[in-house]
């Protein structure tokens, strides 16, 4: 079937006007797939980038980019369009959406108050599948999703804990640190390696066909999300309703918890749903903060032993059947960070009841029991 140039000029000039403000050719494309069902076919009408293609519209003007993802394109030439946009600058935000101020302003009080979020039921200790949609209720969403991505209603298995056999010494990357009582572990896996690279490439092309749409957006739905130009699986744990576009994504193989762009979450491919989660939670061994919560410092410490090193960790059980783990470098003479922060006067032996969480965000909500407590610190080794 021919491509109607002309047809899609109009659509993508339509986007820009409606709009009213700066798109950039990865928006113009998200929101042209949202539209017409399928990407911006300049290849087909013969030209090399959208880029390219953008140039060709009359009433486009291009504005300091360079490569197609950061390119900023605004429909400026016509006069009415043009006053359009001044006028609305003057305007107050409508009732119905949130001006980028009130979003700031939401997402702090949401960041310090994330133990208010309607997370609350997620936090229960139960099957997954007991907090799903009724089943006659699940075809909505499911009509929705590709043939051959997961389903809400699959899962990804935690991460399994006899990987971490209790009394080795093993080398591990720590993902996320909240504070000594709670941090996360990855094993250094290279299946998961390769596996990350596959799907870095897929979805770099296959991006804009994997886009999970508005109305399919869910809890506990497993997905993948853009972080830091680096795709990554995660489990959908909030929808925001407070906050418009944005939902809590918690981060399976690190730990961490991402609010998260709406139009940045794509459905998770299966190849790769079928390794488990990689992130642990873990708690230093036999030591317990000097006061009832861990100080501010002693985390700084934490940090500070175990970034840009090789790391190891000894695996041990606590009587409540929690994972515990002694630290320490991976050289010789190696030091023991459980021991560091006991000489330091920055903790002590034993381990009692922690009542209170350390100064910070309270804890995140999730439908794994390993996610983290708060906003954390992402280092170790790659």
């Amino acid at each position: 079937m021919a491509v109607n140039e002309s047809k899609v000029k109009e659509i993508l000039r339509s986007i820009l006007v409606s709009s009213q403000s700066k798109q950039t050719a990865f928006t113009l494309r998200l929101r042209y797939y949202q539209l017409i069902g399928h990407d911006i076919p300049f290849k087909k009408l013969g030209y090399n980038s959208l880029i390219e293609f953008l140039q060709s519209i009359p009433d486009v003007l291009r504005i300091n980019g360079t490569s197609a993802d950061s390119e900023v394109t605004s429909a400026v030439m016509e006069k009415s369009v043009y006053i359009f946009n001044s006028e609305m600058k003057k305007q107050k935000p409508s009732e119905g959406k949130l001006s980028s101020e009130r979003i700031k302003k939401i997402m702090g009080e949401v960041l310090k108050k994330r133990d208010r979020n309607p997370q609350q039921k997620i936090l229960q200790k139960q099957p997954l599948s007991t907090l799903l949609p009724q089943l006659n209720n699940l075809d909505k969403y499911w009509r929705y999703t590709p043939e051959n991505c997961l389903r809400l209603g699959e899962f990804i298995e935690s991460c399994p804990r006899n990987d971490f056999i209790v009394g080795h010494r093993i080398p591990i990357i720590i993902s996320t640190i909240c504070d000594p009582g709670e941090f996360w572990i990855t094993k250094k896996n290279t299946v998961f390696t390769r596996m990350m690279k596959v799907m870095q490439n897929f979805y770099a092309f296959n991006r804009f066909k994997s886009f999970v749409p508005k109305i399919a957006l869910t809890e506990l739905l497993f997905c993948v999300v853009s972080k830091s130009g680096e795709f990554q699986r995660g489990l959908i744990v909030d929808l925001l309703r407070e906050v418009e576009g944005y939902v809590n994504v918690y981060l399976i193989d690190s730990g961490i918890v991402q609010c998260t762009p709406s139009e940045r979450i794509y459905f998770l491919d299966r190849q790769f749903s079928h390794l488990p989660a990689q992130a642990l939670k873990v708690q230093l061994s036999n030591i317990q903060p000097v006061e009832e919560v861990w100080s501010e410092q002693s985390t700084k410490r934490f940090v500070d032993f175990v970034s840009g090193k090789d790391i190891l960790a000894k695996i041990s059980m606590t009587v409540d059947g929690k994972i515990s783990a002694y630290i320490s470098e991976d050289c010789y003479p190696s030091k023991i960070l459980n021991d560091v922060l006991v000489k330091e006067g920055l903790a002590t032996l034993g381990n009692k009841k922690i009542i209170k969480r350390s100064r910070g965000a309270p804890r995140e909500k999730s439908a794994f029991s390993e996610m983290p407590v708060r906003s954390s610190l992402r280092i170790g080794p790659s």
